[in-house]
């Protein structure tokens, strides 16, 4: 009985070998400039959450100065002078001060909104 002959020339698993290499090697470059692409898309998606958030805070900020100063106003009618020859006790004795004015700090007062 003869032992089996090897093929001759250049083995046909080879080119497979290399096929596949530069299939994985075009996906992975494929891959890699997706991925990039990802990254710049983020970075920029990024720059306008932050100029968003900026003009968010903004308008919060805006609209708690005009709430509070709604409120204020509510709170704080304005003083009524008494006239020149009444003291605020329905004589005319002008020797007595007028009561002292009612002043609150306006930093101080926080106007609660929902969902904030």
């Amino acid at each position: 009985m003869e032992p089996p002959r090897k093929a001759q020339g250049k083995p046909q698993t080879s080119t497979r070998y290399k096929e596949k290499f530069n299939t994985l090697r075009e996906t992975y470059t494929r891959a890699t400039a997706t991925r990039a692409n990802h990254e710049k898309n983020l970075q920029s998606a990024g720059v306008i959450m932050k100029r968003l958030q900026d003009e968010i805070d903004m308008l919060l900020e805006a609209l708690m100065d005009v709430a509070t100063q709604e409120e204020i106003q509510i709170q704080m009618p304005m003083p009524v002078t008494p006239p020149p020859a009444m003291n605020g006790h329905g004589h005319g004795n002008s020797h007595s001060a007028p009561p002292p004015a009612r002043h609150e700090d306006v930093r101080s007062c926080r106007l609660s909104l929902p969902g904030i």
